[in-house]
């Protein structure tokens, strides 16, 4: 019989403080944290308010908790649209109760005493202590592959998930179009796919990153899902399959097909996009520049051919 998670993994519980049992479980209505939130949403009596956005790293937690939804956690939560074109995740109750670097998503347990929880690494590491601790319905209670998942969650966190959202930005949103920037984002995006691809094939073929045989849905992939389902946007790729990553691409399908995380991306801009006539061609028209030689850079090449 193995320990808990918190006694198998201690150095994950450094960045979530113990409160007490009567802490925990007692009403937010007193709590002064709650009350200070003037300007923002009201507090909650329980369960989780999570504060969103429909972005590829918003969607990991909505995929998360539909998912443990789905497979029977009596988890509840509320979700508060937080409009980032407005900057409101940059207003002082924001920065003093819920982030202080003013990102989304973020959310607070009033399960808890009004425990405030950021970075997406983190809160999927919550909601697996907290709300999955007994039942690993989407962890494992082996250690190595415990920790094998904490290994590719934090591989999603630091690596693929920046790389694709600034080959995002200079794809679709720099006020100047800068091609090297463009390619250098794209190009280490793609290596990283590559990883993936490269762990999928391992053995007899992986379903999942983590778990033994072909694995089992974890929040390894949950962590990644969202960001590489978002490959049109970021990258200007409409097809996985096509640029070199079929296991990848079955793997994307495999976890929209299921009930959580199917219920979790309905609507959001990848549905909306592949909704629209002719998306795959208007993906591919929106990244030709980045690939395209300014005349002098041609001028050039074909003198040095000369």
């Amino acid at each position: 019989m193995l320990a808990p998670l918190r006694t198998r993994l201690p150095w994950l519980l450094l960045a979530t403080t113990h409160l007490p049992a009567s802490l925990a479980s007692s009403s937010t209505s007193s709590n002064y944290k709650a009350r200070r939130m003037a300007t923002g949403p009201p507090a909650l009596e329980s369960g989780i308010a999570l504060y969103s956005y429909r972005t590829p790293n918003v969607l990991k937690i909505n995929v998360a908790l539909e998912e443990l939804k789905s497979l029977g956690s009596p988890l509840t939560w509320v979700e508060h649209p937080i409009d980032i074109s407005q900057n409101v995740q940059k207003q002082p109750w924001f920065l003093a109760e819920i982030n202080p670097n003013g990102r989304i998503p973020a959310m607070v347990d009033y399960n808890r005493g009004a425990q405030r929880v950021f970075e997406t690494g983190s809160i999927l590491l919550y909601l697996s202590r907290w709300y999955d601790a007994e039942r690993y319905l989407l962890h494992f209670e082996n250690d190595r592959d415990e920790t094998e998942m904490v290994s590719w969650i934090f591989f999603q966190h630091g690596g693929y998930g920046p790389m694709a959202g600034q080959a995002g930005h200079f794809l679709n949103a720099a006020p100047v179009k800068d091609r090297y920037a463009a390619r250098r984002y794209i190009d280490e995006s793609k290596r990283l796919l590559q990883v993936y691809e490269t762990r999928l094939a391992e053995g007899q073929g992986r379903e999942f990153l983590v778990g033994e045989g072909r694995g089992k849905f974890s929040y390894a992939d949950i962590a990644s899902f969202s960001w590489i389902r978002a490959h049109p946007f970021s990258l200007a790729l409409p097809s996985l399959t096509h640029a070199g990553y079929p296991l990848l691409d079955s793997w994307v399908r495999r976890i929209e097909s299921r009930p959580g995380a199917a219920k979790a991306v309905e609507g959001d801009m990848i549905s909306r996009l592949k909704g629209e006539e002719g998306w795959e061609e208007k993906v591919k028209e929106k990244g030709r520049w980045v690939w395209e030689e300014e005349e002098g850079q041609k001028e050039g090449r074909k003198r040095d051919e000369l």
